[in-house]
């Protein structure tokens, strides 16, 4: 039996003699250790701009100081709860508990995205970590919609354009009302003409007719 001791890889020859020198059958073996800590976890995702329904691959990765794989097995990479995602995703494998199991150093996951939006899975380090000061472990996609973004933009071209002929309307009622308090002036200022003239005519015929008295008194005189 072997125990590793500390993180790599070592070259062991193994043979059929109690010595290496006296073997006539040898084999040499790579033996890699694996930290039971990792200093750093992190969590990538393919494709990163999935459509809506596509299968997305999520890759957690888990290394030590050295950049190293950490063992394979079952580890407390994550704080309770395991991730949490911003938005509801189908058919979701990535873990919602503490304990992630590693193959050197990797555990893959998928989810389906959704309709739309961005997709944001979270999570705190857990005991397995290196950190004094658990971080957070996050990684997200932007999930598009081909045929949601066309409605979409046909719907905003079509408020657009009612907002275009709403101004357009507002625009002719403003018109129409500075039109109709143009003419209501206009008749206003032929009434008041129209009074004045006939209060002209009035005292006009009124002088006409003193005159007309003033000339049948002389008149009248000169006859006498």
């Amino acid at each position: 039996m072997i125990t590793g001791v500390k993180a790599g890889t070592a070259t062991i020859t193994v043979g059929n003699a109690s010595t290496i020198a006296t073997s006539t059958i040898t084999k040499t073996l790579a033996v890699k250790v694996g930290a039971v800590t990792a200093a750093k976890v992190s969590l990538s995702m393919s494709p990163s701009a999935p459509t809506a329904g596509e299968k997305v691959t999520v890759t957690l990765t888990a290394v030590d100081a050295a950049g190293l794989a950490v063992g394979d097995g079952a580890r407390l990479l994550l704080a309770a709860g395991g991730f949490s995602n911003s938005v509801t995703v189908q058919g979701s494998t990535v873990p919602s508990a503490e304990t992630v199991t590693t193959v050197n150093g990797v555990a893959t996951y998928v989810f389906y995205a959704p309709n739309a939006g961005v997709v944001t899975f979270t999570a705190t380090e857990g005991a397995a970590t290196a950190s004094t000061t658990k971080g957070t472990i996050t990684g997200s996609v932007t999930v598009s919609n081909p045929g949601l973004d066309a409605a979409t933009d046909a719907a905003n071209e079509a408020i657009d354009a009612a907002n275009a002929a709403t101004d357009a309307a507002l625009a002719a009622a403003e018109a129409a009302d500075a039109a109709t308090t143009a003419a209501q002036e206009a008749s206003d200022a032929v009434a008041a003409l129209s009074e004045t003239v006939t209060k002209l005519i009035a005292d006009l015929q009124a002088q006409i007719k003193s005159l007309a008295a003033v000339v049948a008194k002389i008149a009248k005189k000169v006859k006498a």
